[in-house]
């Protein structure tokens, strides 16, 4: 038996004839050292002189670890126990340094040799005529008596049909089939309710259709709606055209050089310090008695 070593990965430059070293059972010494028997350059100096030591005992190989900075295996990260000899398997990934090494075992083919001269069990040898019968239709037919004689096991009552008229598969009860899986129905969701609009009552669009001097009899509910929010904008625009109105005025008074009005009471007119149409109507809804500030 023979042990390869051979490099896979490393993190410096080493010689190609120096990626590779073949052990005998005399075993031998891996390091920087000239004595090594696998000399390996590491310009890092992580790898010690005599780094590892291979040995050969009872059919297998062993590894020792003499090395300062230690011996890892590449699958599972452990590292190997100094001066403790592991054996060595086939395919085993070490890392030494920089380096990863993988091992390979190679048998002597005189080994394989003596063992094709040794007698063989009973039964171990292939019988010579294994192969002569490869017939595709004979096979099937062999194949059908098989199955015929485990259906006559299981069911012995049973009436045994002709061979070519059924299929090339075993019987129902015999083959694994996927059984149908129950689905709930899905619940129809129900959809929520409607939010219920709030009305005004009839009372409030009569005084409404009062106050325009309006009958608001023949209208629905939107259209009677639909009133209240124009006359709302009719009244913001009137706002608006008397606040311009009263700006005009003073801006003539001004001009022609007139009295101008003095405000009298405590409050002032709000169309006249308002800023606008809807701040005036603001300070309407703001407004206590309910009445057209003026």
């Amino acid at each position: 038996m023979e042990l390869v070593f051979e490099m896979l990965n490393t993190k410096q430059f080493v010689p190609t004839e120096l990626c590779q070293k073949t052990f005998k059972q005399a075993g031998g010494v891996i390091g920087r050292n000239e004595d090594c028997d696998w000399i390996i350059p590491d310009r890092k100096r992580h790898l010690s002189g005599h780094h590892a030591l291979v040995s050969y005992r009872e059919g297998a190989f062993y590894l020792t670890d003499t090395s300062a900075n230690g011996i890892q295996l590449s699958d599972s990260g452990a590292r190997l126990r100094k001066g403790e000899a592991v054996c060595i398997e086939h395919g085993s990934l070490y890392v030494m340094g920089d380096f990863e090494i993988r091992a390979r075992l190679i048998r002597d083919p005189a080994v394989f040799d003596v063992e094709v001269g040794r007698p063989q069990a009973a039964g171990s040898i292939i019988p010579d005529d294994a192969f002569l019968d490869l017939d595709p239709l004979n096979a099937l037919d062999q194949q059908e008596r098989v199955y015929s004689e485990i259906e006559e096991l299981l069911s012995p009552g049973t009436v045994v049909q002709d061979s070519r008229q059924r299929a090339d598969y075993a019987r129902i009860d015999m083959e694994s089939l996927l059984v149908p899986e129950l689905v709930e129905v899905p619940v129809p969701v129900e959809p929520p309710p409607a939010k219920v609009v709030e009305r005004q009552a009839d009372g409030f669009w009569e005084q409404f259709g009062a106050a325009l001097g309006v009958d608001l009899k023949h209208l629905d509910h939107d259209a009677k709606e639909a009133l209240a929010v124009n006359a709302a904008r009719l009244l913001k625009q009137s706002i608006g055209g008397l606040q311009q109105s009263l700006r005009t005025r003073s801006e003539l008074k001004n001009e022609l050089r007139l009295a101008q009005t003095l405000a009298q009471g405590t409050h002032k007119n709000p169309l006249k310090f308002a800023v606008d149409a809807g701040s005036y109507c603001q300070i309407w809804c703001m407004s206590r008695s309910g009445g057209i500030p003026i």
